[in-house]
């Protein structure tokens, strides 16, 4: 699980302390959401929270929004599984 956008501090969530998920919350630093996505493709990255100012573009770029993002028209997750994107929020 990768940390995209403005990151304050992962610390302060608890779900990056309590999280039943198996995954690693690791900020990284992207000049926008295109060079984060390429980051994503090049290690194959399995999923992502996204933070502002990149909500409504992970949105976009979903192919299987929840219902929960579809109605804030953004996402605070996404889950990549082959071509399938699935978007949270």
């Amino acid at each position: 699980m990768q940390v995209v956008g403005i990151v304050r501090d992962v610390r302060a969530n608890p779900l990056t302390s309590y999280s039943p998920l198996d995954a690693v919350y690791v900020p990284i630093a992207a000049a926008d959401f295109d060079d984060f996505m390429s980051f994503a493709d090049a290690i194959e990255l399995a999923g992502a929270s996204v933070t502002a100012p990149f909500k409504i573009q992970a949105y976009e770029l979903a192919t299987h929004p929840q219902e929960a993002a579809r109605i804030a028209g953004a996402s605070n997750a996404l889950k990549f599984s082959g071509e399938r994107i699935e978007a949270e929020n």
